[in-house]
Order: C-alpha cells, then sequence, then structure tokens
C-alpha cells in the first residue's frame, strides 16, 4: 500500500517481461534465459549495443544487435535500446539483495529471478523459467492477474488471453 513491494514475485517482474518481449520480438525461452550480463553497451567487434540470448531451435547462442548508428539494416532506435538497457538497471536493482545470496550457480546470473510468495514456497528465490510444469503454471496465472488488473479486453469486450508468445508481435 506504501507503494514499495514486499516481495520481487513473478507479478513485479511482468510488467518487465512485456515490455523486453515487446521491445526485442524474442519469444519466451529466449527471454526467460537471459542473464543479467546479456545486455551489452558496446560490441567489442561493432562497438553497438547487444543483447546476448539462447534460442532453442537453432544453432544456440545469438547475438542480437541493437544498432544505434546508420547501417543498411537498423533493428532498434536508440531509445528502444536505452529502454532494454533501463529493464536490465531495474531488474539488477529489483533482485539485487536477494542474488547475492544464491547459491546455485545455474540461475544466479539469470535476469528473471523472484521471490516465492506462496505459503509452501514464502521467500524461495527461483529462476521465471515458463516452459515447464509449475513455473509455467505461475507465469500464465500472473499473466491473467495482470489482465485482471488493467482490466484489458479484446475486440470482443472479453478479458484478453495474454501469453508472452502472442504478445511479442506487436
Amino acid at each position: 500500500e506504501w507503494g514499495v513491494p514486499p516481495m520481487i514475485n513473478i507479478d513485479v517482474l511482468i510488467p518487465y517481461l512485456l515490455r523486453l518481449a515487446q521491445i526485442t520480438g524474442l519469444n519466451a525461452d529466449s527471454l526467460l534465459s537471459l542473464d543479467i550480463d546479456d545486455y551489452v553497451d558496446s560490441h567489442k567487434a561493432t562497438s553497438k549495443p547487444c543483447l546476448r540470448y539462447w534460442k532453442e531451435r537453432s544453432d544456440g547462442y545469438k547475438e542480437y544487435h541493437l544498432d544505434l548508428f546508420n547501417a543498411e539494416l537498423t533493428w532498434l532506435t536508440s531509445s528502444q535500446a536505452e529502454s532494454i538497457k533501463v529493464i536490465f538497471e531495474e531488474l539488477d536493482q529489483l533482485t539485487g539483495s536477494f542474488r547475492q545470496d544464491i547459491k546455485d550457480d545455474a540461475f544466479k546470473d539469470r535476469l528473471f529471478i523472484y521471490q516465492s510468495d506462496s505459503t509452501k514456497k514464502h521467500g524461495r528465490v527461483s529462476p521465471l523459467l515458463g516452459n515447464k510444469g509449475k513455473n509455467k503454471k505461475a507465469l500464465g496465472a500472473s499473466l491473467s492477474r495482470f489482465v485482471n488488473k488493467y482490466n484489458l479486453k479484446n475486440d470482443a469486450g472479453d478479458p484478453l488471453t495474454l501469453t508472452i508468445s502472442r504478445f511479442r508481435p506487436t
């Protein structure tokens, strides 16, 4: 009620996840596998901003260049690159207090980590990986809460069905 969330739960991460999907067009798995240091202000080879990510259905590791200068193809404007930088910085600040205590190297550096607010796992830190079992359900439930909170409707006036894969083409 004071505007300060007591825990950084999944619901706090949803706007960041949706904004990053909107800006980059990355799929959910690629977004959720991002690490905190995957945004690079200046790539060694090009001196341009770069977003490193993993794409499951290809040969794996990719770099997504965020062009800020005149080029034959410009993926993003400078304001879009700045938005991505801000997202990474804010998520680092939000999760910094509990990130340092994570013992599991498998997700210590994951960009999207949260504190559980469930009764059984209260306070437990987990990565937000939407592709498996309970985490997928938790992500879906959080997206539904987001739709309800902001009263999002489709063209027919029904509650919007929001998924990362459907949201990202916007």
